[in-house]
């Protein structure tokens, strides 16, 4: 008999042990009924004696008390989360929209405003390269900025006190975003501005106002790089973040020289006859895929330029980067890096998945 005390004393005093160190370090319990969760941020729940572990698809994990409030940074309702992963619809950038709210990797966004599906439709979301969120709309005679620097965790918010519309948005780096706001509409004309913030999101400064048309394509690929056409054929780039534009030669324009490029042998790379192709045509659209950039050697962003094309001309230069595809084989692509100015070929890369 006091053997089985002994053996009984020695387990509840394990099991304490095992919940209060998962507690006081964060740990998953030892001995544990884990509990799976389909969609949303979280993954699992481990449910010890004393102590609830959840589990999260980023790989963290907090552990609580069970007779602790603590609601995870999820969905709130914990019977929604099926519901969610089933019917959310994706807006723009990874933007989620799900019961009149919007979502980040599952995690709410705090805004409260009419019509927010309809206002983060594409243009008005973006995330920089290390997933900082950047979000901005109109509501009530201002622009309003909300963005986070932790992946979605915590928000801040920020207005400029403008009555402008959202045109475009974005964010190249970590540190550097880009808000294009439209104040009047004349026919197909507009009077934009284009805002600046270089502190991650802080602060944001008018940089310049330029006329555009209502169909102007925007990008800013790089910090201080970008351009913004006014037709097919007309297209104007900044070096300066937006301060000052000068005409280059058309994002098509570029394709075609990229396409006749392409033909040469030297390009023929792979086992077989390629045939690489710019100028797509989906749904009777013309697409392209280029990025306007400056110093490859400075650029993170462009892994393919091979050293067997480079010329001696394209350091410092501001250049379209197009990418050809191969329609002899799908997984095949070809980039050539074009002088944005004169139209010149600066150089090759290439990519075979």
């Amino acid at each position: 008999m006091k053997k089985i005390i002994k053996i009984i004393i020695i387990i509840v005093v394990f099991l304490l042990i095992d919940n209060i160190q998962a507690k006081i370090f964060n740990n998953r319990p030892v001995l544990k009924i884990v509990e799976s969760y389909n969609g949303g941020n979280l993954y699992q729940r481990d449910n010890g004696i004393l102590v609830y572990t959840y589990i999260f698809t980023d790989e963290t994990q907090k552990t609580v008390f069970k007779w602790e409030k603590y609601s995870p940074p999820e969905n709130n309702n914990m019977n929604d989360i099926d519901r969610y992963y089933k019917e959310k619809e994706y807006l723009n950038d990874g933007i989620e929209y799900w019961n009149g709210n919007l979502y980040y990797l599952g995690k709410k966004i705090p805004i409260h405003v009419d019509n927010i599906k309809q206002k983060f439709n594409n243009p008005n979301a973006c995330f920089s390269k290390n997933r900082n969120v950047l979000l901005a709309y109109n509501d009530n005679g201002k622009v309003n900025i909300i963005y986070s620097n932790d992946m979605g965790e915590s928000w801040n918010n920020i207005s400029i006190e403008k009555n402008y519309n959202v045109q475009y948005i974005t964010s190249p780096d970590n540190q550097t975003g880009y808000i294009v706001l439209v104040s009047s509409k004349e026919n197909s004309d507009i009077q934009t501005y284009i805002y600046a913030s270089i502190d991650g999101y802080k602060t944001w400064n008018e940089v310049s106002k330029q006329d555009m048309k209502t169909n102007s394509e925007i990008s800013f690929d790089q910090k201080d790089i970008g351009y913004f056409s006014k037709s097919e054929d007309e297209y104007y780039a900044t070096e300066d973040g937006g301060k000052s534009f000068n005409k280059i030669i058309s994002k098509i324009e570029a394709a075609k020289i990229a396409e006749n490029e392409a033909k040469n042998e030297k390009y023929q790379y792979q086992g077989w006859k390629s045939d690489f192709k710019a100028i797509l045509n989906s749904d009777g659209e013309i697409d392209i895929v280029s990025k306007l950039i400056k110093e490859l050697q400075y650029n993170s962003e462009v892994y393919y330029f091979d050293k067997q094309w480079e010329t001696d001309k394209y350091e410092g230069q501001l250049m379209w980067e197009i990418r050809l595809f191969d329609e002899n084989d799908a997984l095949t692509s070809l980039y050539i890096y074009i002088d944005a100015k004169n139209g010149e070929i600066l150089g090759a890369g290439k990519l075979s998945d």
